[in-house]
């Protein structure tokens, strides 16, 4: 299947604008859009008829977000070095900040999957650099070796 056909015709049109650095959309089932201005440190909804407002602030510097099966915001947070899940109107929780004793580098991206286990990448964005830091995944299961590369992580669901 070609991208085209999944696309609606017409030309594209900016809904909002004036932020600095936006990431992570998801659209809540509600009839919303959430997504990340990392730099402002705060998540943001757009309501097809309400504009523009603050989700969340701060957002301890989220970026990528999607939602889990409960409707519940899953966000990987750059400032906490951890992927925290919020509740609506609660205070979001730490689900992971860290791997094998250590801090997790960056949590960027994430995705949670039809049975409720959730991955998310963590590469190594603000962190030291080293000879893996260039896009490669990690291979290892539980790395004493896990230097500043790339790492794709779950959170297997309790039930």
């Amino acid at each position: 299947m070609k991208l085209k056909a999944l696309i609606e015709p017409g030309d594209p049109e900016r809904i909002a604008g004036g932020f600095e650095f936006t990431e992570g959309p998801v659209w809540h089932p509600d009839g919303f859009l959430i997504f990340s201005d990392i730099p402002a440190n705060r998540q943001y909804r757009w309501h097809p008829v309400h504009g523009v407002s603050v989700w969340r602030e701060p957002s301890g510097h989220s970026n990528g977000l999607t939602l889990d099966r409960e409707g519940c915001i899953i966000a990987c947070e750059h400032g906490g070095r951890r992927v925290s899940r919020a509740e609506p109107g609660a205070e979001p929780v730490t689900l992971a900040d860290m791997y094998c004793g250590k801090r997790l580098n960056s949590p960027n991206d994430v995705v949670v999957r039809s049975d409720g286990t959730i991955y998310f990448t963590d590469p190594p964005y603000g962190q030291r650099k080293s000879a893996n830091s260039r896009g490669m995944a990690c291979t290892a299961s539980c790395p004493t070796e896990r230097s500043n590369c790339w790492s794709m992580i779950l959170i297997a669901p309790t039930d």
